[in-house]
């Protein structure tokens, strides 16, 4: 079949080539009806298999069964039905023509190139809601995991949950040995599939599929207890579904079975164990943010949206929406360190991307599974949605990227630290690269790291209660941060000082003035490209950034715009201190 398939060719470009961008970019926001018009208005007929192939696997119709099988000349369709691809027309579809039974799409991946994966058919093929049964295909969500990866090789991977495959498509690009789980049965049966139809390009012998590959089935990490790996990724069933009605459908691609978020929290609680020193984990997760214990509120989010550095002005108030994950990292580290009979640090990078009521995220997973192609349906799951959050206090669901690390045992890597932060704005499609160099350049200071919280100063300060921690509490960096919120003795800046930096190729300066002034009333320095942050300067920090062109150090500029703008040693330190945050984001980049 893979020859046939790369014959044809079945690939996205011819795909877009046959049916235009307008309809593709239709598609992948799960409308047909504009393919379906290219294909009606006729096509020449060396594209009639193409079109074949596209109408039956893409778009779930009837299509002529002579146009199928001149596409997949090798296999035939025989071949198709004993695959399992293939079932024959419904009644009422036009003579000869054949219907595909699962969906069968080319997929684009710089690493390791070109594919096609087969999964369950969509809401779209299907016409109507999905089965709780559903094998789930290339999503956004996988999309978004995928791209987020920080990719490096390693000798051991995790695919923890992995449906149709595509994490472990990734992950053999650059992982000798993949592990894949599923509770589901089907799952691992669609993972075997695509393994096979993508040997080629995966490199994997079809005949030894183990040497490389082992397909596991079982809930969470019960397949792999008392194993560890050097990377873990997974894009879990995290999905928040309510347990009020016991009769309900268990989504098994989305929901884990457990009540509220229990599922993401069990995750990150127990993967430290099956880490090696130096092993990494990232997954995509929801965490929901309790309501406030007592007293008013300027809204059902106020608290949750207002950034890592939530605090109270006095009396109760709601938990900050960092507050529940950063309790499963360090109970993580903790049932490590218990388990091995010694301190065991763990690393924590979380990232909220989202952040939705219960309204809204009761609409989001609902109309995920079309259930709004049954309106009775729709309207009591919608109602068990509200009463579920509203019973267990819960005022709000975060969406983001968790990554953690134990780790190196040589030190290089340096002990515990957790880093929270709301990222709200556009960011690349593909972060993992950015990502793993913010992760080095933490590491690069790691070595001098060691104030855990600083004093806020005057010198490109937000306020004057902003603060900034080395767990990555306050602000710095998001969209319209400032940057320099701090003050105090950190070794981290003795390396720092050291550095020859220059300004990353992707950032820009933008100024904002009235007309007439004579200096700027906000500076802004942005990124062009992976998390797209913006970080709001000050006089000093603007200054360092326009002389930080690689041949001087650090304290070298920090001490000569000391020198002109008359900064008092403090005024010097806090500057460092911005700079640091400058480094750690991206915005400077060591030279060479």
């Amino acid at each position: 079949m893979a020859a046939d398939l790369a014959a044809l060719p079945y690939t996205t470009g011819a795909v877009e080539a046959l049916l235009g961008p307008m309809a593709v970019s239709a598609l992948d926001r799960e409308h047909a009806e504009a393919a379906r018009a290219v294909l009606a208005a006729g096509v020449s007929e060396p594209d009639c298999p193409l079109a074949a192939m596209a109408g039956a696997f893409m778009l779930g119709d009837p299509v002529p069964a002579a146009d199928l099988a001149a596409a997949v000349p090798a296999l035939g369709l025989d071949g198709l039905r004993e695959a399992g691809l293939l079932m024959d027309a419904h009644p009422g579809d036009p003579e000869g023509t054949v219907r595909a039974a699962c969906d069968l799409s080319p997929y684009d991946a710089d690493e390791p190139g070109p594919m096609w994966v087969a999964s369950d058919q969509t809401a779209l093929q299907r016409r109507g809601p999905l089965p709780a049964e559903h094998v789930l295909g290339v999503g956004r969500a996988s999309l978004t995991l995928a791209g987020a990866v920080q990719r490096r090789a390693v000798d051991t991977a995790l695919d923890l949950g992995t449906g149709c495959g595509i994490q472990t498509l990734h992950l053999l690009a650059h992982a000798r040995h993949v592990t894949a789980t599923d509770l589901a049965p089907r799952c691992l049966d669609y993972t075997r599939f695509n393994l096979l139809l993508n040997a080629d390009v995966l490199g994997l012998d079809r005949e030894n599929l183990g040497e490389r590959v082992e397909l596991l089935a079982g809930d969470m990490l019960t397949p792999v207890a008392g194993r560890r790996f050097d990377m873990v990724v997974s894009n879990p069933p995290f999905v928040i579904t309510p347990r009020t009605d016991p009769d309900a459908p268990v989504m098994v691609y989305r929901d884990g079975g457990r009540e509220g978020d229990r599922l993401v929290a069990e995750f990150i609680s127990a993967i430290p164990a099956h880490l090696n020193p130096g092993g990494t984990a990232q997954m995509l997760a929801n965490w929901e943010i309790p309501a406030a214990e007592s007293g008013a509120d300027d809204g059902p989010l106020a608290s949750a949206s207002a950034g890592a550095s939530t605090a109270s002005a006095g009396g109760s108030s709601a938990e900050s929406w960092d507050a529940r994950p950063r309790r499963w990292v360090a109970e993580g580290a903790a049932a490590v360190s218990a388990a091995e009979g010694r301190d065991v640090p763990v690393q924590a990078w979380i990232i909220q991307r989202d952040l939705q009521d219960a309204a809204g995220y009761a609409e989001t997973w609902l109309q995920d599974s079309s259930l709004e192609l049954d309106p009775e349906q729709y309207q009591r799951r919608y109602a068990q949605y509200l009463a579920d959050f509203a019973a267990r206090g819960v005022r709000g669901v975060g969406f983001g990227h968790v990554w953690l690390r134990r780790p190196a045992a040589d030190g290089s890597q340096a002990g515990a630290w957790t880093h929270t932060e709301e990222l709200t704005q556009p960011i690349d499609d593909a972060i993992g690269g950015a990502w793993a160099a913010a992760v080095a350049r933490r590491d690069r200071l790691a070595a001098g790291r060691g104030t855990d919280r600083v004093e806020a100063a005057d010198h490109g300060a937000a306020s004057d209660h902003a603060e900034a921690t080395d767990h990555g509490e306050g602000p710095a960096g998001g969209e319209g941060a400032v940057v320099g919120k701090g003050v105090g003795a950190d070794p981290a800046l003795a390396t720092l000082r050291s550095l020859h930096l220059t300004v990353a190729a992707d950032v820009t300066e933008e100024r904002h003035q009235r007309f007439g002034a004579e200096h700027p009333e906000v500076i802004l320095a942005r990124q062009g490209a992976g998390f797209r942050r913006t970080a709001r300067l000050d006089t000093a920090t603007a200054g360092l950034l326009a002389a930080s062109d690689g041949e001087l150090t650090v304290g070298q500029i920090v001490g000569a715009l000391g020198a002109l703008l008359e900064l008092d040693e403090r005024a010097q330190t806090a500057l460092l201190v911005a700079v640091r945050e400058l480094y750690e984001d991206g915005f400077l980049v060591e030279v060479g």
